[in-house]
């Protein structure tokens, strides 16, 4: 009769144990199955990412401002435009500018029109204005670049005359 009971209580904590085995690890195994499929989709949309600058030039009408076309050549929107970086340096390294995004331009600042559609789809091109410091102006000759917020990055020098 001893043994009775004692396999009995053996096969209880069996249970139990596998019970609390599963309920412990079910969690862990969803997260780490979630941390995958979302690892794989930003990898997806990495590499249908690619953007080119097309032409980069000096406003003509305002000494401190530049203009550049950007088109997306990739197969996925970049979303949002808006969180986009834009650096443009002099050519030898020596001044370097982040301006940061407003929706309105102005001083030392970019923008990008047309304002709507918020994202590039592809084959679409957009207008980037950018409101250069004052320690740039003087510089002649420039590299430009684009970065998505994805981080793809595309680089272009230019010159003014």
């Amino acid at each position: 009769m001893d043994k009775v009971i004692v396999t009995a209580l053996l096969v209880v904590a069996g249970v139990t144990a596998a019970g609390v085995a599963v309920a412990t690890l079910t969690p862990v195994m969803t997260k780490s199955s979630s941390a995958v499929v979302d690892k794989a989709k930003d990898t997806s949309e990495k590499i249908g990412t690619d953007v080119k600058i097309i032409m980069v030039h000096p406003n003509a009408t305002d000494n401190d401002k530049i203009q550049a076309f950007v088109k997306n050549v990739g197969s996925v929107n970049i979303i949002p435009i808006s969180e986009s970086n834009l650096y443009v340096e002099n050519a030898d390294g020596s001044t370097f500018y982040a301006p940061p995004y407003n929706v309105a331009g102005g001083d030392n600042t970019w923008q990008f029109t047309p304002a709507t559609p918020l994202y590039l789809g592809p084959g679409e091109t957009i207008t980037i204005d950018v409101d250069l410091p004052a320690d740039l102006i003087a510089t002649n000759s420039y590299v430009f670049t684009y970065i998505t917020p994805n981080a793809i990055t595309d680089i272009f020098p230019f010159g003014k005359k």
